[in-house]
């Protein structure tokens, strides 16, 4: 059977991800599929640009399942389905300064939507480039204090590595008291 390639480009990740649907007719020619469901293959058909189309801009604010049903064009009960899970990353806010002071404002830096990212590792250093705090995930919030001791006030510098094959983030924030 030949297999027609159907190629779903999904920009929250930036990749290519290839789905394989088709059929043949019954003299051994390829045939084009039709779609069945709300007028597209995909369903639901939310947060894509096109969804009739066979590649997709896809950008969900949430994670999502989508389900691609394909039927042959003569309806010879040949027929694929497949669901595909889409993770919506969530953009990171960053902030650049804290005060652990104990005023009950920002008393810790807590970087919005990390947990959205549950393999990240952050890693905050001195401008030396010693290591004060590591976490995965969003387990923990940053408090300004190493094995006890309040840390001085100053810049830090943190990586942000969100595993998933995407690019580190790399930035400074600075420790007020």
């Amino acid at each position: 059977m030949l297999a027609f390639k159907r190629a779903l480009i999904l920009s929250v990740l930036a990749a290519l991800l290839a789905l394989r649907v088709g059929a043949q007719s019954s003299l051994g020619d390829p045939v084009l599929t039709e779609y069945f469901g709300f007028g597209g293959p995909y369903l639901p058909p939310d947060y894509m640009d096109d969804p009739t189309s066979l590649t997709p801009q896809i950008n969900p604010p949430d994670d999502v399942t989508y389900t691609l049903n394909v039927q042959s064009a003569d309806n010879c009960g040949v027929g694929f389905e497949d669901a595909m899970h889409v993770r919506g990353f969530k953009k990171l806010v960053v902030p650049s300064t804290f005060t652990p002071n104990n005023d009950g404002y920002n008393d810790t830096w807590h970087i919005d939507k990390l947990s959205t990212y549950p393999e990240s590792v952050l890693t905050v250093l001195t401008r030396e480039g010693s290591e004060v705090f590591r976490t995965v995930g969003d387990a923990k919030q940053w408090n300004g204090v190493l094995n006890g001791k309040a840390l001085p006030c100053g810049t830090y510098y943190y990586i942000i590595d969100l595993k998933n094959n995407l690019p580190r983030r790399f930035g400074w924030v600075i420790l007020l008291k």
